[in-house]
């Protein structure tokens, strides 16, 4: 071929893009689909109820939904094609030395041997799968070399995600944003790639920091050809980002997932002053675990909460002021035990605690007064002022009750 005639090709797959673009089409009506899967107690009929809605969506959109993977960005075209590996039954998965972690029906293999959400401020520090990882510190660690991680979330795609690839996987449309090398984590040179489910709002990021760009590729591509769509398993769903989202809600919208997925549950609560009744504390098995259905997960939270004391929770701390790091605490449990705490004159000691209901304060009665000074516009925090032996009692009130929380016995030596 001349190398005018390639120069036209490419004009010509340019111009057929441009056009493909700027085709107003409808939303096809995926939730209306989505809704009657749902509704079915085989996760077989999902498969099947999903894939007619793939068919939609290739067909409104006007792309071609390609049996594997294929890129004209990825130039390494001998990489693995990250659907063709999807192509075997569910009895096959996972293979020897793999297990299975997923949302919903889309999961995917990884070795025995990797951990799950190893990461510190969300950054992976050992081979890792990462899912429902909850909250994440702000805090800026630099990524590992030789690192290789997978990604699984829940929602809407990013808006950094920029697919360039319509494809599917064992049935289902994805999107892909081709594998891109940088080195944006300081220095260490990482490839990465993303898998979006649209029907599902489901995406899979696999990164890896190998030590060439060639390698790194390889195995990007490697962790995508291990994605499959499960027909009659689906993974237990998360619980950490949605209990701190719907906090007291929480037990209710994740049981609601429980059974939307066809799931058991089993409610084990806990309790935990302080914390709001029904926030969700745990899942067994643990969330992307991947199970059959009707399987049963015990869900642990927090009990309903009657007395007052209940209701809150509540410390004493004390430190040297001269020695910043020198801050003791004596915990909730230790408080309503009975605790004991030796401190220095000159040292302050303090109350913390945690509310739930705004109707609610809390109160102390001190005795030894000439051993702990009140300081000066407070009832919560004491200074050390001389040698003895003083007793801190805190209460919580809403107005008409009051009920003890416990004591801390302290020594000023």
């Amino acid at each position: 071929m001349s190398e005018e005639e390639s120069m036209s090709e490419e004009k010509l797959e340019q111009l057929l893009a441009q056009s493909a673009d700027r085709v107003p089409v409808g939303e096809p009506p995926l939730a209306a689909m989505l809704a009657d899967a749902r509704r079915s107690t085989r996760r077989r009929r999902l498969g099947v109820a999903l894939g007619s809605a793939a068919a939609v969506v290739a067909v409104t959109l006007g792309a071609s939904v390609l049996p594997g993977l294929v890129s004209g960005h990825d130039p390494e075209p001998s990489v693995p094609d990250p659907t063709g590996a999807a192509s075997g039954t569910d009895e096959s998965l996972p293979g020897p030395g793999m297990r299975l972690v997923g949302i919903a029906d889309v999961v995917v293999e990884v070795p025995e041997e990797w951990g799950t959400n190893e990461t510190h401020c969300g950054t992976p520090m050992a081979d890792t799968v990462v899912v429902d990882e909850g909250v994440i510190g702000l805090c800026a660690v630099l990524r590992q070399p030789e690192v290789t991680s997978v990604h699984l979330s829940a929602g809407r795609a990013p808006v950094e995600f920029h697919p360039d690839v319509d494809a599917e996987v064992d049935g289902v449309a994805v999107r892909r944003e081709s594998t891109s090398c940088g080195d944006a984590f300081h220095g260490v040179l990482t490839c990465a790639s993303t898998l979006y489910f649209p029907q599902r709002e489901v995406y899979v990021r696999a990164e890896s920091s190998s030590e060439s760009e060639p390698e790194a590729r390889r195995e990007v591509e490697e962790a995508l050809a291990r994605v499959h769509v499960l027909a009659d398993r689906v993974a237990v769903p998360g619980w950490r980002s949605l209990t701190f989202d719907e906090q007291g809600d929480g037990a209710d919208a994740y049981l609601a997932l429980l059974a939307d997925l066809g799931l058991e549950a089993e409610v084990v609560e806990e309790s935990h002053p302080g914390m709001p009744p029904g926030f969700v504390l745990g899942a067994s098995p643990d969330s992307g675990t991947v199970v059959e259905p009707g399987s049963t997960v015990t869900v642990t939270v927090v009990a309903p909460q009657d007395r007052l004391a209940e209701r809150m929770s509540a410390g004493v701390s004390t430190d040297t002021p001269e020695e910043p790091d020198s801050m003791r605490e004596v915990t909730d449990a230790e408080l309503r035990a009975g605790a004991d705490l030796t401190v220095a004159v000159g040292d302050t000691v303090w109350v913390t605690w945690n509310v739930e209901h705004k109707t609610l304060r809390v109160t102390s009665e001190v005795t030894g007064e000439d051993v702990l000074r009140t300081e000066e516009w407070t009832w919560d925090k004491w200074t050390a002022s001389a040698p003895g032996q003083a007793t801190i009692t805190l209460y919580v009130e809403d107005g008409t009750e009051r009920e003890r929380l416990g004591e801390v016995r302290v020594t000023v030596q």
